[in-house]
């Protein structure tokens, strides 16, 4: 990530949500390359000033994500050739969400496969609950060596199967059952 040649680099979320259009980034996660920091900084003040004078009535919510859309511009976002988009003297690197933010649907079934190709899982509102399970079944083993870490994996993995078996429903039950008894 950090090898690319940018300032800031901001989550866009993906086409086809319905809220893309208003708004595509997403401000959870925001990079910024220690080798550019003062185009970052830059930028980054202009995305704060623009809250500050149009957005702020709105809290908490979206308001940031607006303004960054204003800083970035909508034509140039919505209309750009690449992902690495040129605003004043910052380079903008865009990353998509479903690799740099990703947020799992709220069900034990959705982390069931570790998400190994996302690079940052974002536990947002009510998915929060699942992030001790993840940590358990996927991120804990990594502490330990040999075969405590096999046991422990194995451990965590049956304790998140058995979890996504409770959520599931009769037909799924059926389906998850025909699957294991190939």
């Amino acid at each position: 990530m950090f090898s690319k040649d940018f300032s800031v680099g901001l989550t866009y979320r993906d086409p086809d949500e319905s809220n893309y259009q208003k708004m595509p980034f997403n401000g959870g996660v925001i990079f910024v390359a220690k080798s550019q920091k003062e185009q970052a900084i830059q930028f980054l003040e202009r995305v704060y000033t623009l809250y500050q004078t149009q957005y702020s009535h709105q809290g908490t919510w979206w308001g940031d994500q607006y303004a960054m859309l204003d800083a970035v511009g909508q034509e140039n976002f919505h209309q750009r050739s690449s992902d690495l988009l040129h605003v004043d003297n910052a380079k903008v690197q865009l990353l998509p969400c479903s690799v740099y933010n990703f947020s799992p649907n709220n069900k034990y079934r959705a982390i069931a496969l570790g998400l190994a190709d996302k690079k940052i899982i974002h536990f947002k509102g009510p998915r929060k609950r699942l992030m001790p399970i993840y940590w358990h079944a996927y991120l804990n083993p990594r502490e330990c060596s040999g075969l405590k870490r096999i046991f422990s994996s194995v451990v965590n993995w049956i304790n998140l199967l058995s979890l996504t078996f409770q959520e599931a429903t009769p037909t799924g039950l059926f389906l998850i059952a025909h699957t294991l008894k190939k």
